[in-house]
């Protein structure tokens, strides 16, 4: 891959992606380190990255659902206000946290695990479900954990 790009030095490709893994661990937050941060007089924003149906059916409490909306709000916030980002399972919380440093914030983070993480370690009343493609639809599918696939 790198001779297929023309790049000469790979120690550059080494150091950037050893960058990365840094900025991307410096944003991970665990899901302890999460429930003490919310308990705080001033918590982070929680902002949900998951989809409509998914916030409804599990959220963790004080969470925002991230809309077209807020994300227009956003534009007005401080660039240096505490923003945790939540998901399933702590991959697009993870990309909107990524992006967002990208666009000059400052202290953002996202949940290391996401809310499946948090219902099995913080709060268990928090439902678990799983995501899955449909075959057919190629929509996405929600459905308890462990439970075989039925589109």
């Amino acid at each position: 891959m790198v001779k297929n790009h023309g790049i000469q030095d790979v120690s550059e490709v080494l150091a950037f992606l050893e960058t990365r893994a840094e900025a991307d661990t410096k944003m991970r937050m665990t899901v302890q380190d999460a429930a003490s941060a919310l308990e705080v007089e001033r918590p982070p924003k929680l902002l949900d990255v998951g989809s409509p149906q998914e916030f409804e059916l599990a959220h963790i409490e004080n969470a925002r659902l991230f809309t077209k909306e807020l994300n227009m709000q956003m534009s007005d916030w401080p660039r240096d206000c505490a923003i945790l980002f939540v998901c399933h399972d702590g991959k697009r919380s993870m990309d909107a946290a990524s992006f967002f440093v990208g666009h000059a914030f400052t202290n953002v983070q996202f949940l290391d695990g996401g809310i499946d993480a948090w219902s099995r370690e913080i709060d268990n009343t928090v439902p678990r479900y799983e995501t899955e493609r449909g075959p057919a639809t190629r929509q996405g599918v929600i459905r308890p954990p462990n439970r075989s696939f039925q589109p």
